[in-house]
């Protein structure tokens, strides 16, 4: 039997994601209305929630949860644990090699050579 593909929310500001997100993701703001998201990718199939390193995930999770999405999960991690494990990055133009390091604070997350 086939497995659907879970939906890839990116759930950072428009900055950090001009920088690098994952390949096929809806890319919305950290103040989206869960009602905004679920509208353009429905109830039914499994989501997959990611920021940085997973606050802001984390809130989008539940409360997309709390508004009906049966299958939500937070990317363990955010994209700061997806890059350190050179796992692929997608930017405006094709593969991408950085991501935006958030702040000072949260950057030291992420591997040095990998901050864009």
């Amino acid at each position: 039997p086939s497995r659907t593909p879970p939906l890839l929310v990116d759930v950072r500001a428009p900055a950090e994601q001009a920088v690098s997100t994952l390949a096929g993701a809806l890319c919305v703001a950290p103040d989206v209305a869960p009602a905004d998201v679920l509208r353009r990718t429905g109830t039914d199939l499994p989501i997959v929630v990611y920021c940085s390193v997973g606050v802001r995930s984390a809130r989008l999770a539940r409360a997309l949860s709390a508004a009906g999405a049966k299958q939500v999960f937070n990317l363990r991690g955010g994209l700061f644990d997806w890059a350190n494990r050179a796992l692929p990055l997608a930017g405006p133009s094709g593969p991408a090699r950085h991501v935006h390091g958030y702040d000072a604070e949260w950057a030291v997350l992420l591997d040095a050579r990998l901050r864009g």
